[in-house]
């Protein structure tokens, strides 16, 4: 009956507040009218037409400053033109608006919300007496809305006090049947005088003896040497010293522990009542003595749960919700989603290069810099939401509401601000940077799982494009995900499938012609996905640490294939690409030997290209590396560095690291022909190179001019489609025996 009478009173202030709207709208010929009903700063209740432009979420931003300045004021505001105002939002929904007009809604003499009109640029605005007219037809509207909105809320406050005292009667319900079920003969008196302590044989059942066991009077040191356990004794002591001395005691309950006859231990509670002389000093102590010990326990269970809740739920470093307890939250959130049609935002955020700090200062002084950044986030996000730590170095932040781009883009930069600012650590200085991905709810997903793990994947392609910025998602993420997924399990049964296979292609002495080496480069033609790029397949083997597998293949083919080279007759060399994944395994050296030497090849008929940017990838060391390729040249082994000038060149590793040949990259040689500063460009590094006693190797060369110029600029070698594209083996046998007149013809 209650729920159907509150259900009955909001119905009938809906019906009141949608039949003045109505009204309104009809005074003023126009369709674009609200009201707003407020208590205590907070929107009870508002109504708007259907057609209305203030049903738009977007309208709020307008009317709020005028409806605060209304209240302000206590008079009604005028905005005429819109175009003109200068708190004015820039939405072509409102392009077309030319007046609005706030009107106070008072009851009382307080103020209690506001209505309001607007017209378009081709509607007829109001005078200034129809304008008055309507302030009065509102002010009667207030007192009828003010008096159902008073009515309903002293029915409201009459419940919750009714609920009140309900809940208080049945408390006190429950002390006084606590009171009553207590068993009398559990009762005590203590005199303080003859310090005789009488005990009921109640009390001697609840410690499992008789009265014919136990003397009923007893002295207090006695009744406490044989019932109460002995690291309870102190308080009873003290609390009798306390009575004594006629000093204030914070309550009239203790809870100790007994010793039964039977030798176990309960808890017990004690409630005590003090009979006082006229000088006010205590003659006689009375009280009663009940059994908790199963109360006990279960408050005991009940913080061992909330122990274990706290460790299944939150992180024990920043006290933040974990993995687990985001799981729970999001789930919940995604039900309100499909109920009211809500939305949110999730920022995922990973620390970039916590691992470094770990590695180099210990992971204490990583786990104070997440500590921080978990602070820093909390600082930063005022409003309402959610923040969990879901791993090592990851975040997830959650916002509720509609947020445009702009927003986003603003909340995130706020982010990477706040980690970012220099944080101190034992002395130390860190600078830490963010990855992020942003992903809207539920519209780049609709469960938890998806928009946790699409989120994820904007997460890393921010990584992947250089860390230190965040990405919106998009479905193109998905997609490539769930791509690289497939492509990686495919890359493992290529080999089995013999779908991986090598091609070669010449490096041309520039001088004599002559061929001096083979680049093996990797190829794969799947089955069903036919010809896949390396460009695309070999940083998915990196990542996914196939690499290692592949990269042995290769040598092995290549090696075999330089050992019937040498049998033709050929004594050159073939070049295989290393990643400097390979290069930082533990036995890359140890392998090598072993593969070359079972070939039955020298090693100076094999090469390995690395490329500039394995000094920075941080995946070895570069005292590691240099240790590696010394060893590597100490057995003849020929070190070429590849596509030199894509990266960070660094000339003291150019000249510290034991390279023979430096592969100038395409991008190098592809301008050579337009720019003419270009040449002298590439003349002058080439200069640099040779002064470093070391050879030049061009890559990409595909016209005449390009070769012109390179031969001007003292290039040692050519490589390229203008000699010849990436052969198979029996195309490179075809080469040595019939094409090589045709490459020295074209130096003539």
């Amino acid at each position: 009956m209650t729920l159907c009478l509150t259900t009955i009173m909001d119905a009938r202030i809906e019906y009141l507040m949608k039949y003045r709207l109505s009204q309104m709208a009809s005074f003023c010929k126009t369709e674009h009218c609200f009201i707003r009903v407020f208590r205590n700063g907070k929107t009870i209740h508002r109504v708007q037409l259907r057609q209305s432009m203030f049903q738009n979420e977007a309208a709020d931003r307008i009317i709020e400053p005028i409806i605060q300045q209304v209240y302000v004021t206590g008079k009604r505001v005028v905005i005429c033109p819109y175009s003109a105002w200068k708190k004015r939002i820039t939405d072509y929904m409102f392009d077309r608006l030319q007046y609005i007009a706030v009107f106070p809604l008072r009851y009382r003499g307080q103020w209690i919300g506001a209505a309001g009109i607007a017209f378009l640029e081709t509607m007829p605005q109001p005078t200034d007496k129809e304008l008055q007219l309507l302030q009065k037809n509102l002010d009667f509207s207030a007192a009828l809305m003010g008096d159902s909105f008073r009515n309903f809320f002293l029915y409201r406050r009459a419940r919750k006090i009714q609920k009140r005292l309900k809940k208080q009667l049945q408390l006190s319900q429950y002390k006084l049947n606590c009171l009553v079920q207590t068993d009398e003969t559990r009762i005590w008196k203590y005199n303080t005088e003859t310090d005789i302590y009488n005990v009921e044989e109640g009390l001697f059942s609840l410690h499992h003896a008789t009265m014919a066991e136990q003397a009923p009077a007893m002295t207090f040191d006695s009744y406490l040497n044989t019932f109460v356990h002995p690291n309870d004794r102190w308080k009873l002591r003290q609390l009798r010293k306390k009575v004594l001395e006629g000093k204030c005691f914070d309550s009239k309950k203790l809870q100790y522990r007994i010793v039964c006859k039977d030798g176990t231990v309960r808890y017990v509670l004690t409630q005590r009542f003090l009979e006082k002389e006229k000088d006010r000093s205590v003659i006689n102590i009375y009280g009663y003595t009940k059994d908790i010990t199963n109360y006990v326990c279960m408050a005991k269970e009940r913080q061992q749960q909330q122990r274990i809740r706290q460790m299944a739920y939150y992180d024990s470093l920043t006290k933040l919700p974990n993995r687990q307890y985001l799981h729970r939250w999001l789930n919940q959130e995604m039900k309100w989603v499909c109920k009211e049609k809500n939305s949110g935002v999730i920022f995922f955020i990973d620390l970039d290069n916590l691992k470094m700090i770990n590695d180099a200062y210990g992971h204490s002084c990583g786990d104070a810099i997440i500590v921080t950044t978990a602070m820093r986030l909390k600082e930063v996000l005022k409003k309402p939401s959610f923040i969990s730590r879901v791993g090592g170095d990851e975040f997830v932040i959650i916002l509720r509401g509609v947020y445009t781009y702009s927003e986003m883009h603003m909340t995130a930069r706020k982010i990477c601000d706040a980690v970012c600012r220099k944080q101190k650590m034992s002395g130390l200085h860190f600078h830490m940077t963010v990855s992020m991905g942003i992903a809207v709810y539920p519209k780049d997903g609709n469960t938890a799982v998806d928009i946790l793990k699409n989120d994820d994947n904007a997460m890393c392609t921010a990584k992947e494009a250089g860390k230190d910025q965040y990405k919106f998602y998009t479905r193109e993420m998905q997609d490539w995900a769930l791509e690289r997924i497939y492509l990686i399990g495919c890359l493992h049964e290529a080999l089995q499938k013999n779908e991986l296979f090598l091609v070669y292609q010449p490096q041309i002495d520039i001088r004599s012609a002559a061929i001096i080496s083979f680049e093996a480069l990797l190829r794969w033609n799947s089955h069903i996905q036919g010809c896949i790029p390396p460009g695309k397949f070999i940083p998915l083997a990196e990542q996914s640490g196939f690499i290692h597998v592949i990269g042995e293949w290769v040598l092995q083919r290549a090696c075999c294939f330089m050992r019937q080279l040498l049998d033709q007759g050929w004594n050159g060399r073939i070049d295989i690409n290393v990643s400097p994944k390979q290069l930082a395994a533990v036995d890359f050296v140890e392998n090598t030997c072993a593969v070359i030497q079972k070939a039955g090849i020298s090693f100076q008929h094999i090469g390995f290209e690395i490329t500039e940017s394995f000094c920075i990838a941080g995946i070895i060391p570069l005292e590691e590396a240099t240790d590696k390729l010394n060893q590597l040249t100490a057995l003849g082994i020929h070190i070429s560095m590849d596509d030199f000038g894509t990266g960070y060149s660094s000339l003291t590793l150019l000249d510290e690291l034991p390279f023979h040949t430096i592969k100038l990259d395409k991008s190098f040689i592809d301008k050579i022909e337009t720019d003419s500063h270009r040449e002298n460009f590439i003349g002058a590094i080439i200069h640099m190179i040779h002064t470093l006693d070391k050879k030049v190797v061009a890559e990409g060369v595909e016209t005449e001019k390009q070769l012109e110029h390179l031969q001007h600029c003292g290039c040692d070698y050519i490589q390229g489609y203008l000699f010849s594209k990436p052969l198979s083996m029996k195309e490179v046998f075809g080469l040595l025996l019939t094409e090589v007149d045709t490459y020295k013809h074209r130096y003539r």
